[in-house]
């Protein structure tokens, strides 16, 4: 009986190990993201990690992007990296591909959520600012980060002549469902390795 016991317990080691190297695999691979420079485009699915999205603006010049968090993920940061110029610049952000307000004549309340930035907001999350929009005036709708697995699309503009260029780190993150699956994994691969051990 001991030794069945040893060989479970060894054949447990070596199935806790090769779990550990494909779960390292996975994160290693989800944290790196992607770079995409973008203006008036469709980026596609972002990848888990951090992407980055290059961009500029000026007075007239209206930039649209759209992209998609992929099923299994969630939105849950949207970091100013970069700003290069003196004046804030607007930025507004609705569910789907296509952004349904005329810049003439926006409604607030049919966007998700909105927010002013500039070289004040470096190095911040402007995610956080656009959710909490509702309780500015006139409000938007306003939401809960992070933001679910779906289609986003941004209207980034600045009134102001002078160019201004932007740097988005846009965060994507793994649901909490798959980390929990992960740990439910190991502990009971871990439980299994202790039962052997004891046996």
């Amino acid at each position: 009986m001991p030794r069945t016991a040893r060989t479970l317990g060894r054949g447990c080691g070596v199935g806790i190990r090769a779990f550990a190297l494909i779960s390292w695999l996975a994160i290693a691979q989800s944290a790196t993201g992607a770079t995409i420079w973008s203006e008036s485009v469709n980026l596609g699915v972002l990848a888990v990690g951090t992407n980055t999205i290059l961009g500029s603006t000026t007075s007239g010049d209206l930039d649209y992007f759209t992209f998609t968090v992929p099923a299994g993920a969630s939105f849950n940061q949207m970091n100013l990296a970069a700003y290069g110029a003196a004046n804030n610049s607007f930025i507004g952000i609705q569910s789907g591909s296509v952004f349904t307000e005329a810049p003439s004549t926006v409604n607030p309340a049919n966007l998700l959520g909105y927010a002013h930035f500039g070289s004040a907001q470096v190095g911040t999350d402007v995610l956080d600012d656009m959710a909490t929009s509702n309780l500015l005036v006139p409000p938007a709708q306003g939401f809960s980060v992070p933001l679910a697995a779906g289609s986003y699309v941004f209207w980034v503009q600045q009134l102001n002549p002078t160019p201004s260029s932007y740097t988005w780190d846009v965060v994507v993150v793994p649901e909490p469902s798959v980390a929990l699956l992960l740990g439910a994994g190991l502990a009971a691969l871990a439980y299994a390795r202790r039962r052997a051990a004891r046996a």
